[in-house]
């Protein structure tokens, strides 16, 4: 069932909220703290990525808005979604990208998630780019050579060789190509390391469409200058 009602309480930012209720199996208490963090998934290997609630969550925060579960095993679940009211809003060219979304080059994409990499290559292809996928460091390896790519997008933790490992594999093969480190986690100390290393930049999952075509068009442009 889902319902949409407004809310406008005293002293408050007017919003909109949405109710979805579910009749389902419910959530267990134990995770209900963990769904929407990126990656978290019940289901087994393979029939899920754990990105569906993640993305809800950067989209509806990224909109100024909160999303709340309540949840009892047996009784289903109950998400509230509330977006802040802007009337009359007219679109703001203040929170356009600074760089354009279009561009040229190509990148290489290691991330072990299949459905990531799939996503983040077709977004590429649309934004003009050619892109390649790697599954892994090793697979990377032995893709990047001199001169082959203008770009590296690649996921900090993965089976079989780390992200910072594969980091320092592929600049000691080609070190003029940037090198743009994505990843669920915050910004820590494993991920201050690599920037420090020489990255271009950090790039937080899930992430929009227009911060992806960004930080690639930015990360491109440091090659160039």
């Amino acid at each position: 069932m889902i319902t949409i009602a407004t809310c406008d309480l005293p002293g408050e930012t007017p919003s909109i909220q949405i109710t979805f209720v579910d009749t389902g199996t419910g959530i267990d208490p134990s995770i209900l703290e963990q769904i929407f963090e990126p990656f978290f998934t019940t289901k087994d290997v393979g029939s899920g990525t754990g990105l569906g609630l993640a993305g809800t969550y950067g989209i509806v925060h990224g909109h100024g808005g909160s999303i709340q579960v309540t949840s009892k095993p047996g009784e289903g679940a109950c998400f509230t979604i509330a977006l802040p009211c802007c009337e009359g809003a007219q679109p703001s060219h203040a929170n356009a990208p600074a760089v354009p979304l279009h561009g040229q080059g190509t990148v290489l994409v290691v991330d072990d998630e299949e459905l990531v990499r799939a996503f983040v290559i077709r977004a590429l292809e649309s934004f003009g780019y050619k892109a390649i996928g790697a599954a892994d460091g090793i697979e990377a390896e032995s893709l990047v050579t001199p001169g082959a790519f203008d770009l590296v997008i690649l996921d900090l933790v993965m089976p079989k060789r780390s992200g910072l490992e594969t980091f320092h594999i592929l600049t000691a093969i080609d070190a003029e190509v940037p090198i743009l480190i994505a990843s669920g986690y915050s910004r820590g100390h494993s991920i201050e390391e690599v920037l420090e290393a020489g990255a271009v930049g950090f790039l937080h999952k899930p992430f929009m469409l227009n911060e992806l075509a960004t930080a690639v068009s930015k990360a491109i442009r440091c090659r160039i200058e």
